[in-house]
C-alpha cells in the first residue's frame, strides 16, 4: 500500500489543507487547545489527529517566516473534536 498523506489514517477520510497560526516561542502546554479551553489528555488527541487550531514553530521567528502554516484537516477529527468540547 502507498502511503497517501491526505487521507485520515485513524478514519480512512479524504483531508484537505487549511492554513493555521503558528505560534513562536516556546510554549508550557503542548496540548492546550484554546477552542476546548483546556489541556487536552494524549488518549483524547488521539480521537482527533489531524484537527489542529495551531502548529508549533520552534523557540525564535527570524525575519520572512511565515505566521501560518498549511495542514491537512480531517472532516471526520473536526466532529470528533466538536464532541468532546459539548
Amino acid at each position: 500500500m502507498i502511503y497517501d498523506a491526505s487521507i485520515c489514517e485513524l478514519h480512512g477520510e479524504r483531508m484537505t489543507r487549511f492554513p493555521v497560526p503558528i505560534t513562536w516561542g516556546h510554549p508550557t502546554d503542548w496540548n492546550y487547545h484554546p477552542s476546548a479551553g483546556r489541556t487536552l489528555s494524549e488518549d483524547e488527541l488521539a480521537r482527533f489527529p489531524h484537527y489542529l487550531e495551531r502548529v508549533n514553530g520552534g523557540c525564535v521567528k527570524f525575519r520572512g517566516m511565515s505566521d501560518t502554516a498549511d495542514v491537512y484537516i480531517c472532516p471526520a477529527c473536526v466532529s470528533a473534536f466538536q464532541r468532546l468540547r459539548k
